[in-house]
């Protein structure tokens, strides 16, 4: 067999992998977990007509990020197929078994420059991007819709990688057009500086020269992702301040104290991958220096970096899986976004380096002891299977947010955040029974979790109002979102006490960053109370929080005409046009009210 017939051979087994791995996922749906915000409610999929806008730097209500090319992606889909999931599927797997094939070449190229894998190549890259292509991790990048950014970046990051190894100004120019196209898919691809010095310098053959021959491209790249970084953070990095992450999510203790303890997270997702759920709970890291968790986590870390010296100086080929590993996690562990410190997510590109790991360990092995092959061959096989039976394990309960929360809350069940995320799944699907029993594990764990507490007592309200009212005013005192008072306040405002509805709301909201959202419930409370001139006054706020907080919106005035249309509210919507009269753009809002 000819070398091309090997080749193709061995993309068409790797696509028929990849997409056995993922064959279950067809009649899977949306999952309310943040693919109602990034696909189903964001308009600007929703028109092809003007591309420029994906570009537009502005930051959309719900979707605190810029991302361009993921959001032309989905309006792709959408002008093909509608809001059909099935639809969106299609492009989703096509990008990932593009990855698959594109690590399969750029691995193919590296273990060509390993004198250890010389005889084994084309084989030992075949592993590895098996091994690629079922790891279960992955799962939260392709079955997740809203994961898009992943094999989009994932994709233009390996492209990036494969064209850096070309020679000439043709390499140089496609290595910097895909590091532009993989920015603008996810920020996370700011790295790519750093793996092209990785992979020249293991591939180096005399010292120095491969490095030294390069420098112009890895001088742009950097000013490149500098740039890209700093605008970035300029635009998203206000609203990240702004999103008040929950505590859930906080960690207690330094930086520094959390980076080993990251890292060794990642590396057991990575190499064993069970268990996984797209939200971990806190009790993975410990702020404590004198925990187990602590101490195991700075060891890693100090291995990690003694590793790499000793690689550096060496020019030892396990550099290559273990800086592949390391660098795409940097920007997790430096920042992790929304206060997230671990996910399976993360992991996309750096599982590349796990499966190199094993790659270049087999080669090894069989090169200390020729007669261990079977032995070697048979353990890659044996894990490829695993990860393939988690992967499909894992790809099942991605099938909607009940069965998603379901299996999460089975995972970790003293993680009660999961089971209020079950509850809230199982209440969009209709299943208000389901909700409660949810509920109520969630406050078996933490009787006063206000977020259950809501949650309960609002689904309690229409049965048992007393019982529901005396839950959301039980949570009140650890209402620190205004989750609790939202809900009070309106049961308040249908018995018919806006007015009590209203002096609970205002003082809840005291002090804190007032939303539009926040002012649209109080100007229906104060024309309920009979309150006109305070209702007209909050209507001038709302006006103003539209445009402050949502500068990609429509007109402000038009928000709020929306607003009212919405709640079939007609004395909001005749406010709102008194108001109008006396404050359009031109006046208003060129008096430095915001626009």
């Amino acid at each position: 067999m000819t070398d091309s017939k090997r080749t193709l051979t061995a993309c068409l087994l790797l696509f028929a992998i990849t997409a056995l791995a993922y064959a279950g996922t067809w009649g899977h749906g949306f999952v309310n977990y943040d693919d109602q915000d990034t696909i189903v409610n964001l308009m600007l999929i929703r028109d092809l007509g003007d591309v420029s806008a994906f570009f537009e730097p502005v930051v959309r209500r719900g979707l605190p990020e810029y991302m361009p090319l993921k959001n032309l992606s989905y309006a792709i889909d959408y002008a093909l197929f509608g809001l059909s999931p099935a639809g969106f599927r299609i492009q989703q797997q096509l990008w990932y078994g593009l990855c698959v094939l594109l690590f399969f070449f750029w691995s193919r190229v590296v273990l060509s420059r390993i004198e250890l894998a010389a005889p084994y190549v084309s084989w030992l890259a075949f592993a590895a991007a098996a091994l690629f292509a079922l790891h279960p991790s992955h799962v939260e990048s392709v079955t997740w819709l809203s994961g898009r950014k992943d094999v989009l970046s994932g994709a233009a990051m390996l492209i990036a990688l494969r064209c850096a190894q070309l020679e000439g100004a043709a390499g140089l120019v496609l290595a910097l057009l895909s590091t532009l196209i993989a920015l603008l898919s996810k920020p996370m691809a700011v790295v790519l500086p750093a793996l092209f010095v990785l992979q020249d310098w293991v591939g180096a053959g005399a010292p120095g020269r491969s490095i030294r021959g390069r420098r112009t491209l890895y001088a742009l790249s950097l000013l490149l992702c500098a740039a890209f970084a700093a605008f970035y953070i300029d635009l998203v990095g206000s609203h990240r301040e702004d999103a008040n992450p929950p505590p859930y999510n906080s960690f207690a203790g330094p930086a520094w104290l959390r980076w080993g303890q990251q890292y060794l997270v990642f590396l057991r997702l990575a190499t064993l991958p069970t268990g996984l759920v797209p939200r971990l709970p806190a009790s993975l890291l410990d702020s404590d220096l004198v925990s187990l968790r602590a101490l195991a986590g700075l060891l890693l870390l100090l291995f990690l970096v003694a590793g790499g010296v000793y690689c550096i100086r060496r020019r030892s080929s396990w550099l290559l899986p273990l800086g592949l590993f390391t660098i795409p996690l940097l920007p997790i562990v430096a920042s992790p976004p929304w206060h997230q410190y671990v996910g399976g997510r993360y992991l996309f590109l750096s599982v590349a380096g796990v499966c190199l790991a094993f790659a270049i360990g087999w080669a090894a092995l069989v090169r200390l002891a020729p007669r261990l092959q079977p032995i070697a061959t048979l353990t890659l096989l044996l894990i490829g299977c695993c990860w393939g039976a988690l992967t499909l394990e894992y790809n099942a309960s991605w099938r909607s947010g009940s069965t998603l929360w379901e299996r999460a809350a089975r995972v970790y069940p003293d993680f009660s955040e999961l089971h209020s995320l079950a509850a809230g799944a199982h209440v969009l699907e209709g299943r208000p029974d389901l909700a409660l029993r949810s509920l109520s594990s969630c406050l078996k764990i933490d009787p006063r979790e206000p977020k259950c507490l809501a949650a309960a007592g609002e689904l309690l309200l229409p049965v048992d109002p007393e019982q529901g009212e005396a839950m959301l005013r039980t949570a009140l005192e650890h209402d620190h979102k205004n989750e609790v008072a939202t809900v009070l306040a309106r049961h308040l405002m249908r018995t018919g006490r806006a007015g009590e509805g209203l002096h609970l709301y205002e003082r809840s909201l005291d002090g804190t960053a007032v939303k539009a959202e926040n002012l649209a419930l109080l100007v229906r409370l104060a024309l309920a109370a009979g309150k006109e001139t305070k209702a007209r006054h909050y209507v001038r706020d709302l006006v103003r929080a539209a445009a402050v907080n949502h500068p990609g919106s429509p007109a402000p005035i038009e928000v709020v005409h929306n607003v009212a249309a919405e709640l079939g509210d007609a004395k909001l919507a005749a406010t709102v046009e008194q108001v109008a009269q006396s404050c359009r753009r031109s006046d208003c809002f060129a008096r430095g009210m915001g626009w």
